[in-house]
């Protein structure tokens, strides 16, 4: 079976405007191509193949929203020109690398509130990019879509308005307003995107969350200065393309 997938061709990245979206096979997803607003160039994407009872996780008879597909299939590639992290090459990791995005005194509840939430496992790929952009993305999967979100907002305390939960070097987050025309380009679940507000120190943190089904993922840019906005919001999109 193949299914539509919402994808962003090219307007509202780099502001504040409408995404204008089509539709495509699920097993043709291009990657967005570098443009002059910053865009990263990716590789075509494709999502592993499903059998025809393995419903997506948005789908209604799916009530545990299960992921079918192996989570390190769906992990967004690096795009051109980046050097892959050997921490974060694109499989399974320990829990506490993930824990590593945390400040030390916020490592230990999370911890347990993972144990508590049943985290079954966690995959994750970073790299980093010519310009000196770090970036890393996470995928935490859980028994169910109830545990998942669960943990998105009880634990992690992702709000609308700003995170519980600050990453490691971040000091203060708030809402990136360019993020909220884009939700739209991915199918079902829920995200958030963040940016560390100035005053700031060496380098600007962005991260965001999103919610598909059983899945959680973060995904963390931060760059020498200000850490650009397009970038980001283009892994945002993306990845929630994969997940739906």
């Amino acid at each position: 079976m193949r299914w539509g997938l919402a994808v962003v061709l090219c307007a509202g990245l780099a502001g504040g405007s409408a995404a204008y979206v089509t539709s495509l096979h699920r097993a043709d997803v291009p990657g967005l191509s570098t443009k002059s607003d910053g865009r990263w160039d990716y590789s075509e994407l494709s999502l592993p193949a499903l059998r025809t009872d393995e419903p997506k996780p948005g789908d209604r008879a799916n009530t545990a929203g299960t992921h079918f597909a192996d989570p390190r299939d769906l992990l967004l590639p690096a795009p051109a020109g980046a050097k892959t992290d050997k921490a974060l090459p694109g499989g399974v990791v320990p829990v506490d690398r993930f824990l590593t995005e945390y400040g030390k005194d916020e490592r230990a509840t999370l911890r347990d509130a993972l144990d508590v939430t049943g985290l079954r496992q966690v995959t994750a790929r970073g790299w980093t990019m010519p310009d000196g952009t770090h970036a890393r993305v996470y995928l935490l999967r859980f028994p169910g879509a109830g545990y998942a979100a669960s943990f998105l907002g009880e634990d992690l305390g992702a709000r609308a308005q700003a995170p519980a939960i600050e990453p490691r070097g971040s000091s203060l987050s708030t809402r990136d307003p360019g993020w909220e025309p884009f939700p739209a380009a991915y199918e079902a679940g829920s995200g958030m995107a963040y940016a560390e507000e100035a005053p700031f120190g060496a380098r600007q943190i962005r991260h965001g969350y999103l919610r598909m089904g059983d899945t959680v993922a973060l995904m963390i840019t931060d760059h020498p200065g200000r850490t650009p906005a397009v970038p980001f919001r283009q892994m945002m999109i993306l990845q929630g393309q994969l997940l739906a």
